[in-house]
């Protein structure tokens, strides 16, 4: 059995591809505004909406892709926890504007400036 699968082609286990560059990259934020090694691309209008007949009629293929902001890897995992469902995500939060006004990610936010502030401000007491 262990020959079969060795010399035929469908047993082999296929692995996914490697992120492409842009995937993660160093940049700043486009919600916090910090800068981050970890940057990736936030689709405001999630994939997994673009061929439901809610989101076909109101927006073209093309603006659904090109709507994203690149996002730190903290703001990103905020941004689901706020919204957690991805179909509410697009309705009502695709935009960096309606998205920054969501009462978690203000919080948030805030909490990511005063965060980073503090740590500069303190690193460089230490020398």
């Amino acid at each position: 059995m262990a020959s079969q699968r060795a010399h035929n082609p469908q047993f082999w286990i296929r692995l996914p591809a490697a992120p492409l560059f842009e995937d993660c990259m160093k940049g700043n934020c486009g919600l916090c505004l910090r800068e981050s090694n970890d940057i990736s691309k936030h689709h405001l209008i999630p994939r997994a909406c673009h061929k439901t007949k809610w989101f076909e009629k109101r927006f073209s293929k093309e603006e659904m892709g090109r709507r994203g902001v690149m996002v730190c890897r903290e703001c990103h995992h905020a941004i689901h926890d706020a919204v957690p469902k991805e179909k509410d995500l697009g309705r009502h939060y695709n935009t960096v504007e309606l998205l920054s006004s969501h009462p978690h990610m203000v919080k948030h936010i805030a909490w990511m400036k005063k965060k980073y502030k503090t740590n500069e401000q303190s690193s460089f007491g230490r020398f």
